[in-house]
């Protein structure tokens, strides 16, 4: 029988069912608002919060029509609690515009006052905007917006991209009441339901599937032996009163810890008992990425990188050191292609094309060291890494699409690098930090495999040697020494401030930056150092006979880093670091200590991090040690009060003074 028979049978059958699913629900109703959701003035769950998700329902149906399909029906309703939640008001409706395009119908808009006026968002007020290429949004925003407000909007969205099916997120920026997705899916498919966050509160109705009977009639192209029949699994996920997720201190997306489901197909079951796979092994991954054009032909055929070739062969004849050669091919690339800032795995054209016009994507760029250093006969593997504002890696599913970045590791004399060449002042060996998401995937035609991506170090180190007036006023030098990843963010301030200007604003607007002087500035291998005088007005208290000092008046750690009471994601440092400070002040002639701060030492547990401070006078000088240390880089929920408190810590002791009073006579 013909297979788009069977579609269209199937599909006129599964329309009622889908209508009649959709209207079975009773969560939501277009335009009935509950009296007490319109009365209400404070969402008792999150009382600080402006405005608080009601209803947030969803309807994913996998159809049959002229080929595989779905639709998406989503219909949300937003109480606006406060002016601040009137920047909710303002929707975008992301969909595909390349190949096989998604369309939004049925689009519907509504605000209901707190008196009860409604008014429709006008269609001549709704309109479309490419946000990038094959993206476009549709964006609107409601009318007469007022606190106590409620704001709801439907549509419908059809795609035939059925590889992935539309994510839903339980979870938001604001706090949601109720949220639903109910999917509905012909058993000819198979999907890999992949949950994210806050499991533990979700809830899961399996509804009774119903038997379709598909009726055959072109026997000549019949595979089957008679009638084919299809069951609809039905299956509701239901969260509710789950509280707003924000972005914190030391956490990769918030994407990551958003409670969501995703779907991946992973299978086909045809009608006549044939099945075939969609996911494949994450052997046939590799071998189809390394004969894919844009991807593993780019670095396998010369002729792709023949012009950068012919330029860069002169430069590393004769050179045996394979390590000096990698440091001549990553300098060459490095400075002759500038990053795009854009994350991408595959080459848009070619990599002569990118060397051509000196500027193009990660991808590209780490690709051309790859082709040159395989040519040069150094082992050398492409890795695939999500970078860690774009989400964590699934290592179940051989699934390309989560990937956003590509860099290389080399493998000479026993050791293994990982390079990352995007920007020339960050060291060799230095993946940029966004690639520093725990693993990476390596392909390799034999043998790919998922890699640890090790983090290698930063530092900072501060001398201070200055003199304390009677009016408070503190003046000196100050050494600064950064190395690793520390420096890159400082070499990029000395380029765009030689003389030192983003000092003035650590420091505060009476400071004054005087004679800087930088060392190492491009040779990113080497620590950076620098030397400058400066003079702080108003740096210490002044109180009758009394001076109140606080000896480390810059540190990275000064505020508080962690509010949150409890954390329910992981604590993500991206790489360990330490910070550093030695400090030595002349006492004001005419005065003593009168207290100074005590010893302290603070250990996490597990030895993952350490602080040590110590203030002691010696003779008419105070001396101020203070070191911190970041050892261990994750830190799951249940170990949050460990590094919350050791922060805690590390902020109240740098803040406590030094007390100085005047001697008599």
């Amino acid at each position: 029988m013909n297979k788009t028979i069977i579609h269209l049978c199937l599909f006129a059958l599964l329309f009622p069912l889908m209508a009649n699913a959709q209207k079975d629900n009773k969560a939501i109703k277009w335009g009935k608002i509950l009296p007490a959701d319109l009365e209400m003035s404070t969402y008792t769950a999150d009382t600080q919060a402006a405005a608080v998700i009601l209803t947030d329902v969803g309807f994913i149906t996998v159809n049959v029509h002229s080929g595989l399909n779905y639709r998406f029906r989503h219909h949300r309703r937003i109480k606006i609690l406060k002016e601040a939640g009137f920047a909710e008001a303002t929707i975008e409706l992301p969909f595909y515009t390349g190949q096989d395009p998604e369309k939004i119908t049925g689009l519907k808009a509504q605000i209901i006052l707190p008196n009860g006026e409604k008014y429709n968002v006008p269609r001549k007020d709704i309109f479309e905007e490419e946000v990038q290429k094959n993206w476009t949004v549709k964006k609107f925003t409601f009318p007469k917006l007022q606190e106590g407000a409620i704001i709801e909007y439907r549509y419908d969205l059809t795609s035939e991209r059925i590889l992935q099916l539309q994510d839903w997120n339980f979870q938001h920026d604001l706090p949601v009441r109720y949220s639903e997705l109910v999917v509905e899916i012909p058993s000819w498919l198979e999907y890999v339901y992949l949950f994210n966050g806050l499991q533990d509160r979700a809830r899961k109705k399996v509804v009774e599937g119903e038997l379709l009977v598909v009726e055959g009639n072109e026997e000549d192209l019949d595979p089957l032996e008679g009638d084919a029949s299809v069951k609809i699994d039905k299956n509701s996920f239901v969260m509710e009163n789950i509280p707003a997720i924000q972005r914190e201190p030391y956490m990769t997306t918030v994407d990551d810890y958003r409670a969501s489901i995703r779907f991946q197909l992973s299978k086909l079951n045809y009608p006549d008992g044939r099945k075939e796979h969609i996911l494949s092994s994450w052997e046939d991954t590799a071998k189809e990425l390394l004969e894919d054009e844009n991807f593993g032909q780019q670095f396998l055929k010369k002729r792709n990188y023949k012009k950068i070739l012919e330029d860069v062969a002169p430069k590393i004849a004769g050179i045996n050191d394979e390590m000096k050669k990698m440091e001549i091919l990553c300098k060459f690339v490095s400075s002759n292609v500038k990053w795009n800032g854009k994350y991408r795995m595959f080459v848009p054209k070619s990599l002569n094309n990118a060397y051509e016009i000196k500027s193009a994507p990660s991808g590209t760029i780490n690709m051309m060291l790859l082709a040159l250093m395989r040519y040069a006969g150094m082992k050398a593997s492409p890795v695939l890494v999500s970078t860690r504002q774009h989400g964590k890696m699934i290592q179940q599913y051989p699934i390309v699409d989560q990937f956003n970045h590509m860099i290389v590791l080399a493998e000479m004399n026993g050791k293994k690098i990982t390079l990352d060449i995007t920007d020339p002042i960050r060291p060799m060996g230095y993946p940029d930090i966004q690639a520093l998401n725990s693993y990476g995937w390596k392909v390799d035609k034999e043998t790919p495999q998922w890699i640890a991506i090790e983090a290698p170090g930063g530092s900072d180190m501060f001398m201070v040697n200055a003199n304390l007036d009677e009016d408070g006023r503190l003046s000196g030098i100050i050494k600064g020494q950064y190395n690793g990843y520390n420096a890159v963010p400082e070499r990029k301030n000395h380029q765009k401030s030689p003389m030192g200007q983003h000092w003035q604003g650590r420091l505060g607007a009476n400071a004054q930056i005087d004679s800087m002087s930088v060392e190492n500035l491009n040779v990113p291998e080497k620590r950076l150092k620098e030397k400058f005088y400066f003079e702080l007005e108003d740096a210490a208290m002044v109180t009758g006979s009394m001076i109140y000092f606080t000896p480390i008046f810059y540190s990275n750690f000064n505020e508080q880093m962690f509010r949150l009471e409890n954390r329910d994601f992981p604590v993500d440092i991206p790489y360990p670091f330490k910070e550093q400070f030695v400090i030595k002040v002349k006492i004001p002639d005419g005065y003593e200590v009168e207290e100074i701060p005590e010893r302290k030492r603070v250990i996490i547990v597990n030895n993952g991090g350490e602080f040590n401070f110590l203030c002691e006078q010696k003779g008419s000088y105070i001396q101020v040690l203070s070191k911190i240390q970041i050892r261990q880089l994750k830190y799951q929920p249940e170990e949050y009060d460990n590094i919350k408190e050791f922060f805690e810590r590390i902020t109240e002791k740098l803040g406590e003074q030094i007390v100085l009073k005047k001697t008599e006579g």
